[in-house]
């Protein structure tokens, strides 16, 4: 899977945000606990410095995480993630009670909402939006 993050806001040396661990997308070891928590091991994270209107491309495969953001402004990004699509996943529709705006959307929207668990599962207009109401009502 890739994944791209289209920054909104600068994230600059020192913000926190976005980091990565260069070539870990080939580590057949798990990430030591230690790091993942950033008690230990921080040389080899990478903080991610880009400006409003960048895009950073990595790999999902590589280990990657949120730094605690420190700056003097709020951050802000739009991540998009790209598979192929036989291997497409998702967390299965709605979990929990429908919003209360739910009934307000139309049913496109409400589609738009929901998560697929399989990519032609999905509802949409093909198939006539199709599963909503088992998933809403």
């Amino acid at each position: 899977m890739c994944v791209i993050e289209y920054l909104r806001a600068d994230e600059g040396p020192g913000d926190g945000g976005i980091s990565v661990v260069a070539g870990s997308h080939k580590a057949n070891l798990k990430c030591p606990q230690k790091m993942l928590r950033w008690e230990q091991y921080q040389e080899f994270v990478t903080e991610v410095h880009a400006e409003a209107g960048d895009a950073v491309i990595f790999a999902e495969a590589c280990t990657h995480g949120t730094l605690p953001w420190t700056g003097d402004h709020q951050r802000r990004a739009i991540l998009y993630k790209y598979n192929a699509g036989h291997m497409s996943w998702g967390g299965g529709g709605l979990r929990g009670p429908a919003p209360d705006y739910w009934d307000d959307l139309t049913e496109a929207q409400q589609a738009a909402l929901l998560l697929p668990s399989h990519h032609s599962r999905r509802p949409k207009a093909s198939n006539d939006y199709q599963g909503l109401a088992d998933v809403a009502g």
